[in-house]
This record gives C-alpha cells, structure tokens and sequence, in this order.
C-alpha cells in the first residue's frame, strides 16, 4: 500500500473513520444489549474489528509522511464538524499511535511537509482562537498533540528540524506564530 496517492488514502481514511462513527452501530449494540440478540451483537463487533485493522494496517503499511499529512487534515477539516467532529477524535488518536512510533520512522518522513501541515492545521485554529486560548477539549487535545509531535521531532532531529523549518514554514503565505517558537523552547 506503499504506493497508493495521496487521494486515495484520505479519501480511504476518511471512509474508514465514518463508518466506525455511525451512530446506527452503536444503536444496534446498545438495542441489542436489551434485546439479547448475539448475532446482532458479533455482527457489529466483527465489522468494528474489520474497520480498525483497516485503519491500523493503512498506519503501519502506507507512506508514512503521507499518513501523517492525511491524520492532520482530516484533524483540521473535521474539528469543528457538529455532525462528524469525532472523525478528528479518531485521527487524533491514530496520529497519537504514528508519534509514539516516530523514532522508528524519523527517516523514512519529510519532516518539512509535516511541519507545513501542521502550520496549516495551527491556522485552522487561529480562526476560531486568535491566541490559540482554545476552549474545548478536542481543540486543547489537538494543540497538545501538535506540541507533543514537536517535541518529539527535535528530540530526535536535533538542530536540523531548523533547517526542516526553513523549507517548509518558513516559506508558507502565511506567517507562523506558534511553530518556531515551540522549536526553539524544544532546543533549549
């Protein structure tokens, strides 16, 4: 799955998260519960099991820098979603997965493109919260991840996460605010 595009896999994942937030699934199991109908039940579980190894072998077999891009967008275009705001939960908690994993991944991604995307997602957030002073859970859980990730990257990049910087962020339209300074209170 190395080699599938980009579309695909967020077209893929976007799917995938959907189906494991349908409201209807989780209506059968707790119906069923009342009910005792076992069938139902393993029915619903066999198709959760289904959708989380999908989910789980797309983050272990596509390219890595893409699934990362991917988690951040479906983060950004699905926080504030009333109806499918738990899409963003769910990327939250797979890239949560894929940052717990970087050190053996840290050569195998494009470090600039991350931190593109992550500015990108940052500018999502000073939309609603000019001062990034969020006021809700999955935002604050979005910022912490996004520090977290930082973090994680100048443990492991050291010095040259500035000259990742310098390719990306530095370079975007839009002026960052957030991401150097976190670098740079990283390196100390």
């Amino acid at each position: 799955m190395n080699h599938i595009s980009y579309e695909i896999l967020y077209n893929l994942s976007e799917n995938l998260f959907s189906n494991l937030i349908i409201e209807n699934l989780v209506k059968i199991i707790d119906n069923n519960d009342n009910n005792n109908n076992d069938n139902n039940i393993k029915e619903v579980e066999i198709i959760f099991k289904n959708l989380n190894s999908s989910i789980l072998r797309i983050l272990e077999n596509c390219n890595q820098t893409e699934v990362i891009i991917c988690l951040l967008k479906l983060i950004k275009n699905y926080r504030s979603d009333k109806e499918k705001y738990k899409i963003a939960s769910l990327a939250i908690k797979c890239l949560k997965v894929v940052n717990n994993n970087l050190k053996n991944i840290i050569n195998d991604i494009k470090v600039d493109k991350i931190l593109i995307e992550i500015h990108c997602v940052l500018i999502n957030l000073q939309l609603t919260y000019p001062d990034l002073k969020v006021k809700n859970q999955t935002d604050e859980n979005i910022i912490r991840l996004i520090k977290s990730i930082i973090s994680d990257l100048v443990s492991l990049k050291k010095n040259k996460i500035l000259e990742d910087y310098n390719n990306g962020v530095k370079n975007h339209e839009i002026k960052d605010n957030y991401i150097l300074k976190w670098i740079n209170y990283c390196l100390i």
